[in-house]
């Protein structure tokens, strides 16, 4: 499996390692296919144990990479004290109080022991998920373990576009950088996947800064874009209703009322100016169903182009 390593800090540190002193340091985010992973209501969140090391209740984790919760692929036997976690493919066998584990039959040696806390089953993370197969990246800048698995990436919508816009999850630009700068010459630019990552951090921070407020009664949306630096980005909002396009930060007013099922009233594109121009980030906004909708990546326009 192809291994793209987003901060080499000696995998940094085997990718879960919280320093005693961490309460100078940003507090460590997990993301599973591009969501924050949080402990269900009531039950224990991660947490570091004696060794420094930041440990995950494998049942919850495990689930959020697609193994099932059930008595099938989630064991418990008493009498060894191991669980055993398969997601039909991989088996990951825990015993408790050791940091050996073993992985569909091989030994794999941990650098901490499992634990029990709360009557819930407690290991780092990064043994887990390489174990059912997994890919995991570490984000030393925002100090987030990424956890990523071959499902999230093989059907996600930008591996059939090839569309930048389309990459919703920052994190993907590593697993996509290759395909993409093979078939456009300003993600080449980029030069490697860090740096792409990092620009599509940006530009998806700046996009999360746009709003949109809606006014149905009369027809009308307001759409308010941030301040930003035209050296370093380039956004755009083409008011497709009256032909206009905006570039500075401000409020616009696009109107909607009577418009017609399909049609396209603005879109918006955040392009880089430092690495070729690529389009980062895709907005449309259109009536469907009667209803305003915004759209994000190139759904909006097949969209629009299925309706026209």
């Amino acid at each position: 499996m192809k291994r793209i390593v987003l901060v080499l800090v000696a995998l940094a540190v085997m990718f879960m390692i919280v320093p005693v002193y961490a309460a100078e340091m940003k507090p460590i985010n997990i993301v599973i296919n591009g969501e924050i992973f949080v402990s269900p209501e009531g039950e224990p969140a991660p947490y570091a144990n004696k060794d420094q090391r930041t440990l995950i209740p494998i049942r919850f984790f495990a689930e959020k990479l697609g193994v099932p919760n059930d008595e099938e692929h989630i064991k418990w036997d008493q009498a060894s004290q191991t669980a055993t976690i398969t997601d039909g493919t991989n088996i990951v066998e825990i015993p408790m109080g050791s940091k050996e584990i073993r992985v569909n039959g091989e030994k794999v040696l941990m650098d901490t022991v499992a634990e029990v806390k709360n009557q819930r089953i407690f290991i780092p993370a990064r043994y887990l998920a390489e174990g059912l197969g997994a890919n995991v990246y570490w984000d030393q800048e925002d100090q987030t373990a990424v956890f990523m698995t071959q499902e999230y990436i093989d059907n996600h919508r930008v591996k059939k576009t090839k569309r930048a816009m389309d990459i919703d999850d920052p994190y993907l630009a590593l697993e996509y950088y290759d395909l993409l700068s093979e078939k456009y010459r300003n993600i080449r630019s980029f030069g490697d996947s860090q740096t792409f990552l990092k620009r599509m951090k940006e530009a998806r921070a700046l996009a999360n800064k746009i709003k949109i407020d809606v006014d149905k009664e009369n027809g009308t949306a307001s759409i308010t874009l941030p301040k930003y630096d035209k050296d370093d980005f380039y956004i755009i909002l083409d008011t497709v209703t009256d032909g206009k396009q905006y570039l500075d930060a401000g409020t616009y007013s696009v109107a909607f009322k009577d418009a017609m099922e399909g049609r396209k009233l603005f879109y918006i594109d955040i392009s880089d100016r430092n690495y070729g121009a690529a389009v980062l980030y895709g907005l449309y906004g259109m009536i469907i169903d009667d209803e305003f909708m915004a759209i994000e990546g190139t759904k909006g326009f097949d969209m629009f182009v299925s309706l026209n």
